[in-house]
Order: structure tokens, then sequence, then C-alpha cells
């Protein structure tokens, strides 16, 4: 049986970029496209993510990443985690009253490093210049992209602390007062500003390497220090102590610092080997928890299933509470990885997971550091407390979504990035004034107590929590992968890449199975709180694992399907192919016309109709002509058919997708594919698209050598498209998730949801309290929330069930119980299209109606 996925698994042989957001993941592609290597395409890709994603990362942030180099043949790790300033010790942040650094304000900031990061990578191992990999962020930020209802949403709940205490953050994130609402187009051009002054610095010099020096120097020596300097010296903040405070961070600081280039720290686990991050980071959790793991026999657990999930969070459990008294930055004191991670030490830890939950905090005793342990744990037990706070601290995992971003990129020569820049977002601290971004916040990762390896000092870096992946199969650099999320990144990234190399999962499969994580460890994010025993289960393990969980002593917290982590992975095979897998709700990624919204429910249809299989391209060039046969009315014009079929027939605008021309089928002579080929190029009559793999076609390689084949110039008309369209799938947390639990189980409203399934019709009406959702026979099958409004200046052209989901009473704000009427019901998740309101027309505001 073939496992369910949210979409297919992406196949290619030239290039592919992964990310947390679609415009990014389409930047970098474009950058692989132009020529350029993933090490330029991954740079591009982490500056316009700064752009686009500002609520999880920023200028202000830090970088690490895990690479392989073709060239060199190796595979390093690159560190651009800024360390505390020279102001930042101990005494000077107890003698302002604090017990713990704020997560939030000036005080929390360490030197940002995900600048010099960039830049580094960018000149030892890309190709482009400056200009080139800043150009799409300066263009997102200048002329503005899509705001994302996470984004709207974190504005709208801090505007009035914008207002009242952070003026700049207000000018900057709520202009003209107002914060943006979902999908509006949101511009920075301060942001932009600021980049463009550091490509024309940089331009100021000759040669790449020395433009790059340009701006490195720019950013740290330059205009940037200054500002962040005269901001900081000068300002006192609010902070989540509930005090002001002037930061510690110095113009002279910066100026001393640069990212570098390490070695990996790693561990062979069966046929691979996992490279991360030494422990200046979390990376070694991971590798310690494979090598607990490695005396299981973890390919005859069910990957779902109580002993899958109870054995990796024991394992992980153990593998965190050595995170707490061990792991630090290694220039300040010796670290005793190799030590944590020998199968002598390990067999002695194995032992210590056993079949019930464990509820303590059970670190274990390397010879030499006994003292280090018990003032660690000492400090712990002072510090103990209830609950978790997550990265960024005024977010929550609740919201479905991570808080950082994650890049994987691998290029036709096989270069490999991960990559998982943070920091920077627009909660951490006020808009530094004529920068247009914020500074970061992770100096809340240390402590303020002498003599452990998190202790605040200034130079040292914080104990990070970013901690991308790279794994090598057979010794061949093969897959890089990663995650947002704080604490949990490497919790996501171990029960993924064990379904991967033991169950014989693909990329997209391993991805979408249920996630699960353990808060049982104290947070590295403010206030530093724990929750002995809790794990966060998603509800898709089934009811009977979850019990079962329970029963063994596991405080579970149960999550909606797919709610969890924001995984996204790459793999190259030996043969070259390369393998991609992006996060869940890319799949719900808004696209730039009806065009890409059609092909992306055809892939989502495909996926399901297959399970997911790895199956030759033409295939699914096959069954897509059969889609758009069966469905063409619905399509809006867009028409998907076999070359056979297209004989005598015309089309504005045409694309030739490659599907095995160079192969005749029985009973054809030699050159029929070839005539055929002919056949589907000559149906357009405006423009031709050809599609072609890196490996070469062996038509348009004979046509490139052909010099007619430049002779036709393709006349330039006016786009026959519909006007331009908005397709909207609401969030959960835009739809009125109780409507019909509000009716007892007789009313006609249950009946009539019923009834509908996928694609069926609605009607979008604003009624007296918000939007409302119609069937074909007027009756009222469902609410928008009220936070919902339809695009500006736009109505609803068509209407229609995307998707019907459970709800439960349980599930329901303990607030609101007394208006339920059920234990259960159905709730209409909608898909709606929007079109411009014709000049001479005044958008709707009080019915907007469907097709």
């Amino acid at each position: 049986m073939t496992d369910f996925t949210t979409r297919p698994e992406i196949l290619g042989n030239f290039g592919v970029v992964t990310s947390t957001h679609w415009i990014a993941s389409a930047v970098g592609m474009a950058i692989l496209e132009k020529g350029g290597n993933a090490f330029d395409a991954a740079v591009a890709t982490g500056f316009v993510l700064q752009i686009v994603e500002p609520h999880l990362c920023g200028p202000g942030g830090d970088m690490p990443a895990v690479f392989y180099s073709k060239q060199k043949d190796k595979v390093e790790v690159i560190c651009a985690q800024g360390p505390a300033p020279s102001g930042a010790t101990i005494e000077h942040y107890t003698s302002e009253g604090l017990k713990l650094i704020p997560g939030d304000g000036l005080l929390a900031t360490v030197i940002p490093g995900a600048f010099d990061g960039w830049m580094l990578m960018l000149r030892d191992y890309g190709t482009m210049t400056v200009r080139e990999v800043l150009e799409p962020a300066i263009y997102y930020a200048e002329q503005g992209h899509p705001t994302l209802p996470r984004v709207s949403a974190t504005i709208k709940g801090l505007a009035h602390f914008f207002e009242k205490e952070w003026p700049t953050s207000y000018e900057t994130w709520l202009p003209g007062g107002a914060a943006p609402e979902p999908h509006a187009n949101f511009r920075n051009p301060v942001l932009a500003a600021t980049y463009q002054r550091i490509v024309t610095e940089a331009e100021a010099r000759s040669g790449r390497e020395n433009q790059i020096e340009a701006a490195r120097d720019a950013f740290y020596r330059g205009f940037v220090a200054e500002a962040i300097d005269s901001y900081v010296s000068t300002s006192e903040v609010m902070d989540a102590s509930g005090t002001r405070h002037k930061g510690v961070l110095t113009a002279q600081d910066m100026a001393g610092w640069s990212a570098t280039v390490e070695a990996p720290q790693t561990l062979d686990y069966h046929d691979w080997t996992i490279a991360k991050t030494p422990a200046w980071g979390q990376g070694p959790v991971l590798l310690q928890s494979l090598a607990l793991l490695k005396g299981f026999d973890i390919a005859a657990m069910d990957p779902s299933g109580p002993d899958f999930i109870h054995t990796i969070v024991e394992a992980m459990k153990l593998a965190f509470a050595d995170r707490e008294v061990y792991y630090g930055d290694p220039e300040f004191g010796q670290i005793p990885t190799e030590y944590l991670l020998s199968e002598g030490y390990n067999a002695g830890r194995r032992a210590l997971i056993g079949s019930e939950a464990s509820l303590e905090l059970r670190p274990g005793i390397v010879p030499g550091y006994e003292k280090q342990v018990d003032a660690t744990m000492a400090m712990l037990a002072e510090m103990s407390g209830k609950g978790t706070v997550y990265e960024p601290t005024m977010s929550h995992l609740t919201e479905k979504r991570g808080d950082t971003v994650h890049i994987d990129v691998i290029d036709r020569w096989g270069n490999m990035v991960s990559t998982t820049p943070s920091g920077g977002w627009l909660q951490s601290s006020p808009i530094v004034p004529g920068l247009g971004f914020a500074l970061n916040s992770r100096a809340q990762m240390f402590w303020l107590k002498e003599g452990l390896p998190t202790s605040l000092a200034p130079g040292k870096r914080p104990r990070t929590t970013l901690t991308p992946s790279l794994a090598l199969h057979q010794g061949r650099p093969s897959m890089v992968f990663g995650t947002p999320g704080g604490d949990q990144q490497d919790q996501w990234q171990l029960p993924f890449f064990l379904r991967y190399a033991h169950h014989g999962k693909n990329l997209q499969a391993s991805i979408d199975m249920p996630l699960f994580h353990t808060s049982h460890f104290p947070g590295s994010f403010y206030p530093r709180t724990s929750s002995p025993g809790e794990i966060m289960v998603e509800s898709s393990v089934g009811e009977e694992t979850l019990q079962e969980l329970r029963r063994r002593g596991h405080r579970v917290t149960v999550a909606d399907a797919w709610s969890v982590g924001r995984l996204t992975a790459a793999r190259r095979d030996a043969d070259g192919l390369l393998r991609a897998a992006d996060i869940q709700d890319a799949i719900l990624a808004q696209g730039s016309g009806p065009w890409w919204e059609v092909l992306r429910d055809a892939a989502g249809q495909y996926a399901l109709d297959t399970g997911g299989a790895e199956l030759p391209g033409e295939h699914f060039v096959e069954w897509l002509a059969e889609w758009g046969r069966e469905l063409r009315r619905r399509q809006g014009g867009l028409l998907l058919l076999t070359a056979h079929r297209a004989k005598g027939l015309e089309f504005d605008h045409v694309a030739v997708l490659d599907g095995g021309w160079g192969r005749s089928s029985p009973n054809e002579d030699p050159d029929a594919s070839r005539r055929l080929f002919y056949v589907a190029m000559t149906r357009a009559r405006h423009t031709l698209m050809l599609a072609d793999t890196d490996s070469g076609h062996p038509y348009l390689t004979r046509l490139a050598n052909a010099s007619c084949a430049l002779l036709r110039t393709l006349p330039t008309q006016a786009s026959p498209l519909p006007r331009e369209r908005r397709y909207l799938r609401p969030t959960l947390a835009e739809i009125d998730l109780g409507h019909a639990g509000r009716y007892g189980k007789a009313d006609p409203v249950h009946a009539a949801i019923a009834a509908l399934g996928a694609g069926s019709p609605l009607l979008l009406a604003q009624g007296l309290r918000g939007w409302e959702l119609h069937n074909a026979a007027g009756q009222v099958v469902g609410r928008l929330a009220r936070s919902f409004q339809p695009p500006p200046g736009m109505h609803c052209i068509q209407a229609q069930v995307h998707a019907v989901v459970t709800r439960r009473r349980k599930d329901t704000d303990p607030d609101y119980l007394d208006r339920v009427r059920c234990d259960d019901w159905e709730v209409i998740v909608p898909e709606l299209v929007f079109e411009p309101a014709a000049r001479h027309e005044t958008p709707r505001r009080d019915r907007a109606q469907a097709g």
C-alpha cells in the first residue's frame, strides 16, 4: 500500500530549492537557472525570506549553515551566530535587577551575524555579485509582496504595544496607522534603501570579491553599524521584563567580529553519516539521540506507533538533558562531545530507556565535569516552573507556524546547502531608525549565573537552537534537511530521518507522517520553563496510539494533523536525480494566476491517484492530459492535451512538455516522434514555451544547432488571459469553526453540510454578522471569522467547497463551551476566487456572487 502525501515528491536533475516560503524558493530556482550555484541560490533565498517572512527572520538575525562543496569535496559549517557584546556581563545585567535575560528588547541583542554569514558564503563558495543576490530582496521590499496571514495577525496583536512603546516599529509595520491585511501588498522601502545603499557602496570597488568585502564593511564598519550604535546607545525600550532598558551593543563590537567556517560534528548511523553544527548549537542533540537509538530495532517499529514515539521521545529527553549541562561555546571551555557520542557512554544511557515515561531530567555524568553538572542542575531546580514558550516568545506553536525559516538547496553539480536563518524578527526589538529592520534577541539563551557552559560572557556565542542537517549515504553527500521550530527542530528532524532511512518512505511521505515533540526539558527561550513528561502529538497517529502513550505515563497534548513542524528536505541520488519535498503549508501557497492554481490542483490530485509513487515523467504528462480533458469546463480555458490529440487545433499560447519524444512507439518509423514534436510546436499562434531537462532533448538539441531555429520572431500581443484573479483558501483561523456546533443535531444545517462535498458550489454573501457561506438553496452552511475581509477592490466570482473537516466539543475554547449544542459537527473550508471590480463598478460589500 502506498503512503498518502499532501503533494507529490518533486523530482528533477537540474537543481532544487526548498524553503519555508514559495516566493523565496522561486527566487532560488531563478538564480540556479541564471547559472548560479547552490551557494548563490541559498544567499538570494535567505535575503528574500527576510522580506517575505519578517516575523521569522530579519537582517539583524543569525545564520548557521552546513554544506557540501563539490569543488572542495568537503562538508563544512558556517557559523554566523554572533557573540555577546563586550558590555554584556553578568554583573551589568544583574545590576539592572534581572534574573533572566528578557526575550525581547535591546538587552537581548547579540552581534547580528546573518549578513556576514551570507557574504562569507557568497565570497568563498558562490559565483555571483552582491547586486545579483540582493536584487530580488530589494525588489520585494520596494515593490511589495503578499502579506502572510500570520504576519498580519502578529502585527495586529502588537499594534497597541508598538504605538505606545516601540514607535519606530509602529511606523514600519503599521504605515498610516493600519496593520496590513492578509494577502495585501506590503512594502518596506526603508529596508530596500538600506540594501540598495550596500549594493552601491559595494560597486564602488572593482572585482567580485572586493565588492563583497565592501558590502561587509558597509554593514559592520560603515553606515549600518553607525545607525545601530546611535540607536542602541541612546534609547531605552520596554522589554519582556516589564522595564525599559538600554542595550550594550556598539559599533566597535560589530567591527571586530566576522563569521567563520568550521568543521561539522558528525556521527555514523548504519549506512549514513549525519553532519551537524558543533555544540555552540543544539545540533549534537540529534547525533546523541541517534547514538542511543542504535541499540533499538527502529525498522521493526510502526513509524507512527506508540513504541516508535515512546522510544524516540525518551532518547530525546536524555540527549536534551546533556545539552543543558554540557553544550556551549567551545572557545570558552572544552565540550566533551566525543565522549557524549561514544558507544560506551551511550550503552549505559540506553539502559535508562524503559517502558514508562521518565518525568525527571537525567543528564549523564562525564568524568571531570561533576561540578559543572551539579551547578547546572541546582540552578535549573531554582528556575523550575510549568509551561513552555516557543520561538519567538510572542508566538505559540499551536498557531501552526514555525518560529524561524529553513532553506535546502542542491545544484546540478552536486553542491548542497542546508541553513536555518533566524532572529531579528519584527517582534524581537524595535526597528532601527533609518535601516528598516530590527535586531535579534538571541542573548536570552544565556544564563545569568557563573560557572555554566551557557553563562553570559562578552564575546561568547549563545547556544543557539538553529540546527540544519546534511546526511551522507555510504560516504556520498546525499541529503539536506531541516525545519524551523526552536527547541523542537531536532525533535522533528529525527523521526523524519528515521522514517526515511528505515521505513522506505520517500521525502514527502516522511515529512507528512505525524510529528511529535516533548517540552520535558528547560526551554531555550524566555522565560526558560519546562513541562516534565509532556509531549505534543499530532492526532493523525490515531486514538489507540494516544491512549497507549498516556498509559505509559506521557502527559499527552493532541495537536491537529499537519499542524506541527515545517520540515523541508532535498536529496541527490547516486544517478544525479534530485528530489525535493516542501512543507505541508506550501501546497496552500497563493499562485500568480488561474493557470498556476489549476496546475497545483492537478498535482495534488495526481499525488492522491498515485499514492506518491515515484513514476516516470511521461506518466504525469499522460495523466495530466486525461485530467485536463475530463475537467476542461472547470478550467477557465486551460486545455491539456497530448500532441496526438492537438492535431488540427491551434491555441494562442502553447507549452510543450517533455514526454519522452525520443522513443518511438511500436510500429512507428524512427522519424515519427520528431514529426509529432513538430506538430506540438506548430499549434501556437502567439507564444511557445518548450520544457526540457538538463540532460538534453533529442530534438531541442538539433534545433539549437540549426540556424533556421533562430529565424522566427514571435509577435508580442496582449495576453488573452482573464482579468487578474486572487484565489483564496481561508485558514482555519479565518473560519467560524463553531457555526454548526451551535445548533442541535436535529437542525437542518447539519444535513445541509452533510450533502456537500469537495467541489460543491457555494455562495459567499455578507450577512449581519459577517461573511456567510450559502449552499445552492441559499441556506447558511458556514461563516467566516469576523477578521476575514475580501481583497480590497475585488469581488467574489466563484466559491466552492475545498474540504469538509470535523470539529469536536473538546476542541472548543472553554470560554465558548456553553454555546455548543452537539458533541461533533462538520465545518466547511471554502475555496474562493476574487476578481477586480470593473472601474465603473463599485466593489460589492453587501453580497459577493459566486458561480
